[in-house]
């Protein structure tokens, strides 16, 4: 196995264990919620949360992925690529909070929420230089380092949790919590970050030079990576805005206490795309196109096998695992069932995706995106308002279904032009 394929898998590996660690104690934590408030306060949270998820896209706008692209093609300045990430995110953070305010302020939708939901837009700022930070460690393969990350908000979640719950607090105590643990996050990134990188990015000489001449290739890259972001956060998210607008407050506590249940699959396939990248994008650029084809079959078999496993076991038990929260959460069992299958589909999506970035394809995966979008809205339009909860799910299903048979087309022609080009 070569270098690049063990600091993939190394990096998937830190990824999963620290999301998953993390992601389990937050799980307990979100469900513990969930039953706290009930499916009427648990949709509130859920929508003013999705809403805010939009906002957060704006903000980083495809820098991330765009910076992750840059530190494997360019190592020479690593510091430069953080400040200029860093001097874009800080405008587009503020930016993304003027935004939230105003929406607060105007839409209706908000009323009676507006000082959570402009509170919620305080949490773009820290999250935003936490993701920065977290940018250089995926790109060095070095995510085993962040673990401890995922550990420390897992934990502080649940014990605020706790003390939320026993305090008898409603949805603005929860929404406290979140810029908490943002800020939380940032502190804990922030301390591993000059612990590893501060020493070389002082010594590095190339750093002032450098700065300009990386900002301008990562605002071109970003823009089409930031719409892919938006076009999907928002296709995502349509199913917590459709049934808020047809069905109220319950049904979206319902479908969004399913999503959060299905929302740790995502871990698997997202670990192991975001860690391909770098080695993908030097493959790529190295012409070696069979090494591509091979670490791409090799994930997506892989991850496929397991992410249909536990969708099956998450689809059997949904109805159970609901339960266990109250039983008013029950009905929305069938869209648990959909959204798990609808997962497994989407990490072989992130994979493909991950094969047209390394090929700076990024008009193809915007395509798709914007596609994906309109699919989504014709089938929630056509199955919310029938079925509410399940048709949600149904219509993320169908989504993502048909995303996975356009992405696996374009990653084959892609990689069929590419081995053209090498031959010749």
């Amino acid at each position: 196995m070569s270098h690049g394929s063990r600091g993939v898998l190394r990096n998937a590996a830190a990824l999963l264990i620290g999301r998953a660690l993390g992601q389990i104690v937050r799980a307990v934590a979100v469900l513990w919620a969930a039953a706290h408030l009930g499916p009427g306060g648990w949709g509130v949270f859920g929508y003013l949360v999705a809403s805010l998820d939009i906002f957060k896209v704006l903000t980083n706008f495809g820098l991330d992925t765009a910076a992750i692209r840059a530190f494997a093609l360019s190592r020479d300045a690593p510091r430069a690529t953080e400040r200029a990430v860093a001097t874009l995110k800080v405008g587009t953070a503020a930016l993304g909070f003027v935004l939230v305010a105003i929406v607060a302020l105007l839409a209706s939708g908000y009323q009676g929420y507006r000082g959570w939901m402009i509170l919620l837009g305080v949490t773009l700022l820290p999250q935003a230089f936490t993701a920065t930070l977290t940018a250089r460690f995926q790109a060095e393969h070095a995510m085993e380092r962040l673990i401890v990350v995922q550990i420390v908000t897992g934990v502080v979640y649940l014990g605020a949790v706790y003390l939320l719950v026993h305090a008898g607090s409603g949805v603005g105590g929860f929404i406290v919590l979140l810029v908490v643990l943002e800020l939380v996050s940032l502190l804990a990134t922030f301390g591993i970050w000059r612990r590893t990188f501060a020493r070389a990015a002082a010594t590095a000489t190339s750093a002032a030079r450098g700065f300009r001449a990386t900002l301008a290739p990562l605002v071109r890259q970003a823009v089409p990576l930031g719409a892919v972001e938006l076009l999907s956060m928002v296709y995502s998210r349509l199913g917590v805005f459709l049934l808020e607008h047809f069905h109220g407050h319950d049904a979206t506590g319902r479908f969004y206490a399913a999503m959060k249940i299905a929302d740790p699959l995502v871990i698997i396939g997202g670990a192991i795309a975001i860690s391909a990248l770098p080695v993908l994008s030097r493959l790529a650029a190295e012409h070696r196109t069979r090494d591509v084809v091979r670490l791409f079959v090799r994930y997506s078999v892989g991850s496929a096998v397991l992410a249909c496993v536990l969708a099956a076991i998450v689809s059997f038990y949904s109805a159970d695992v609901l339960r266990l929260l109250r039983p008013q959460y029950v009905a929305g069992a069938p869209a648990l069932s959909a959204l798990a299958w609808a997962t497994a589909f989407m990490l072989q999506n992130q994979l493909s995706s991950t094969v047209l970035y390394a090929y700076g394809k990024f008009h193809y995966v915007a395509a798709c995106a914007a596609f994906n979008l309109l699919v989504c809205i014709a089938l929630g339009l056509w199955l919310v308002p029938m079925w509410g909860v399940a048709g949600a799910g149904l219509a993320a299903l169908g989504t993502e279904g048909l995303n996975a048979i356009v992405q696996l087309t374009l990653v084959a022609k892609v990689l069929r032009a590419a081995r053209k080009g090498a031959l010749a």
